[in-house]
């Protein structure tokens, strides 16, 4: 509150379609119509694609309660985890 919106993650001409926020840090999952997935550390405004463009427009997105898995789904029926388990 009290503050400028922040664009994020930001893909030219491309619509973000889904967005979910990490249950614990200050991080961001967006999906995109033209299928790219990415997550955004708010803070220090870093992006990480986590999937490349293609298999259709992102459908779903959503974190497990622990914040290490984010799973993605596409239009084309393409579906994805990403572990963010420390290793």
């Amino acid at each position: 509150m009290g503050k400028p919106p922040l664009e994020l993650a930001q893909i030219p001409d491309i619509v973000c379609t889904k967005v979910a926020f990490h249950p614990a840090h200050d991080i961001v999952a967006a999906g995109y119509a033209d299928g790219t997935v990415a997550m955004a550390d708010i803070g220090g405004e870093r992006v990480l694609r986590v999937k490349a463009p293609g298999d259709g427009e992102v459908s779903a997105l959503a974190w497990n309660p622990q914040g290490t898995l984010l799973a993605f789904g596409t239009e084309e029926g393409l579906a994805g985890i990403v572990d963010l388990t420390a290793r």
